[in-house]
């Protein structure tokens, strides 16, 4: 029996199923983050060891046994060079941990569990990152760069706007518009402080930005009770990824990728259970800024509620291989559709 696995690994975490050819799954597992730029390349390397140890265990197989193939859709993997270095790297812990390797961006994982069509795959988790992916996997690439040259609408961008103007307000360099009593609470009961500069070791001493991100939960519950601060927060960060969807539908648009019934954005990450928070901010980063922005068509976002690591699974099964696995029924639910064409009337409220 030949088996083919792939994982998903984000800034928050990483997840691995383990498929037959028939696309039945038969193992999984979940683990750390992955991400090479935080971790360095041999940590990374060891964290998905591990995760096709555990899932082998998981799937009642020795641990020894080696996968026929093996994706990785991973954060921080942008180059064939990168690409390369990883599967180096992984083949030096465990030489027969798979037969072959395949490793891509975790943006094009989530696209081909999704659909085999031109796509727009929009996530936004701990960082954020906005994809045009073409039928041949050739994408162009909006964002994405790190938590200190963007990751805009993310979680930690979130958590770190709020924070920051915390601080401004709190120290008088900006008037607040609306009162901050819920933020303050959130922020004080997240990090269990009793003074904002105990927020220092947080941010310069060994990072921790999927600590920092989870700020938004507390936040989130804010705005959900009406705190107008708060709310306003989430409503930035969908001004954000709509910006971000704009300019790959600028790129589509220029393609002739803009199907009549318009393209899919897959949308992926944990800031999409706040999507009636960014909804309105959303629409709103959609509206055209110039003459260049995109004005037809319309776009269509589902969010992704399986793992990545099955279309990275599936990929390399396909591209190493030649195996084509069936994708699973009904992967994404329905989110919005959202006209280009002339007046929305939510869009331009």
């Amino acid at each position: 029996m030949a088996y083919y696995g792939g994982i998903e690994g984000g800034t928050t975490g990483s997840r691995m199923v383990i498929l037959r050819a028939d696309g039945k799954q038969v193992g999984k597992s979940e683990g750390p983050h992955t991400n090479y730029w935080h971790l360095g390349m041999s940590e990374a390397a060891r964290r998905i060891v591990l995760l096709v140890k555990d899932a082998l265990q998981n799937a009642d197989l020795p641990v020894d046994t080696p996968l026929k193939s093996l994706g990785l859709a991973l954060s921080g993997i942008n180059t064939e060079l990168n690409s390369m270095q990883m599967i180096e790297a992984v083949r030096r812990i465990n030489p027969n941990v798979a037969e072959r390797i395949h490793a891509c961006n975790d943006a094009v994982g989530t696209l081909v569990t999704a659909t085999d069509e031109n796509a727009i795959v929009l996530i936004a988790g701990t960082g954020s990152i906005c994809k045009l992916i073409r039928k041949d996997l050739s994408f162009v690439r909006i964002g994405g760069l790190g938590y200190l040259l963007g990751d805009e609408g993310s979680a930690f961008w979130i958590a770190h706007q709020a924070i920051m103007s915390y601080i401004k307000i709190t120290e008088g360099l900006y008037h607040a518009q609306y009162g901050i009593q819920r933020l303050t609470e959130a922020i004080y009961k997240h990090f269990g402080i009793k003074h904002y500069h105990e927020l220092l070791s947080h941010f310069n001493e060994n990072i921790d930005k999927t600590f920092i991100a989870q700020l938004c939960k507390y936040l989130a519950e804010a705005a959900r009770d009406g705190d107008p601060f708060c709310k306003q927060l989430f409503t930035d960060a969908g001004v954000h990824l709509g910006r971000h969807v704009s300019a790959a539908v600028k790129h589509a648009d220029k393609e002739g990728l803009m199907a009549p019934e318009g393209i899919e954005v897959v949308c992926c990450g944990s800031v999409f259970k706040s999507w009636d928070l960014l909804a309105t901010g959303f629409r709103s980063g959609l509206k055209p800024q110039h003459c260049g922005d995109c004005q037809q068509g319309r776009i269509n976002l589902r969010l992704l509620h399986i793992t990545a690591a099955v279309g990275a699974a599936i990929l390399a099964a396909k591209l190493e291989c030649g195996i084509s696995i069936p994708r699973p029924d009904q992967v994404t639910d329905f989110l919005c559709e959202i006209s280009l064409t002339g007046h929305d009337s939510q869009r331009d409220l």
